[in-house]
């Protein structure tokens, strides 16, 4: 079985800033949404040993980080996107 798992980075609670809309990533530290990896724990344990973990997540580069927690929590692979179009998007998320 093959599972996909959506994953999004957030920035810390106590960094949380604003400006037209959209999220001030400079200097704000990210980290994974707690429901995302309560996700992957759940896809993994479903997957078993025959099954196929695979974490998908959108965003900057910084976002990869996200894909390598997942996968070093058990996810065997990621695949990350990432294109200047997509600018603005994840507030919508």
């Amino acid at each position: 079985m093959k599972i996909a798992v959506l994953v999004k980075q957030i920035p810390a609670p106590v960094e949380f800033r604003m400006h037209e809309g959209r999220l001030v990533r400079d200097g704000v530290p990210l980290e994974v949404n707690a429901y995302c990896r309560r996700a992957n724990a759940k896809a993994v344990e479903l997957a078993g040993a025959d099954g196929e973990v695979v974490v998908f997540t959108m965003g900057p580069p910084a976002a990869a980080d996200a894909l390598r927690e997942m996968i070093a929590c058990g996810a065997h692979r990621g695949v990350h996107l990432s294109d200047p179009a997509f600018a603005g998007s994840d507030t919508l998320a």
